[in-house]
């Protein structure tokens, strides 16, 4: 993400999901992305999603990776875990930590979806609201500091999301936009990769 955020690669917000080594060019999706990085990474990880992928109740031949559903639902505990560990407490969240969210678990759609990985760490105020810097790719900028706004570009990139707790720190709410938008009351995960 960094090479992209340098102007050493290019990227463009796709569902073709294809990663060209040379020149270094990102097609891909949020889940793509993210796919690509733990591909890379720790591919024992992404081999545990895609093995939970396939043997989940909602899987579909045609589906080749896993999406956005299939990460939520693995994060919320329906999978057994070696590489991963859920992250409970929103104020523990730290760069490198996945949040994933999908208006409907129950099935693999085009609805309001998202998976993005955070780059700073958030500090939550008192009503329970922070502001996180996060990486991912997407169509659709998060805010008016985005990265990809400077570059008028779509695709890899950092933005701020709006996050909201309870007060045990469960993730309760997401906003697009730290500053903007309407606050959605999806359920929100997050893991991290185990050391």
């Amino acid at each position: 993400m960094d090479n992209v955020e340098a102007g050493t690669a290019e990227s463009v917000y796709s569902k073709e999901n294809v990663v060209q080594q040379y020149p270094l060019k990102f097609d891909v999706n949020c889940s793509g992305l993210t796919n690509h990085a733990l591909e890379v990474q720790c591919p024992g990880a992404l081999a545990e999603l895609t093995n939970f992928m396939q043997s989940s109740p909602i899987h579909k031949p045609e589906h080749t990776r896993p999406y956005c559903v299939y990460y939520q639902n693995f994060i919320s505990g329906h999978g057994a875990r070696s590489f991963w560990e859920s992250v409970a407490d929103g104020r523990t969240l730290r760069p490198g930590d996945m949040i994933v969210f999908c208006q409907d678990t129950t099935r693999v759609t085009k609805g309001m979806q998202h998976i993005m990985v955070v780059a700073q760490q958030p500090e939550f105020d008192q009503t329970g609201w922070a502001e996180c810097k996060i990486y991912d790719s997407t169509g659709i900028p998060h805010g008016i500091d985005d990265t990809r706004l400077a570059r008028d570009c779509d695709g890899v990139g950092t933005g701020r999301v709006g996050l909201r707790i309870d007060q045990a720190g469960k993730l309760l709410a997401f906003k697009w936009g730290a500053a903007d938008g309407v606050p959605l009351a999806v359920e929100v995960v997050a893991a991290r990769l185990k050391p």
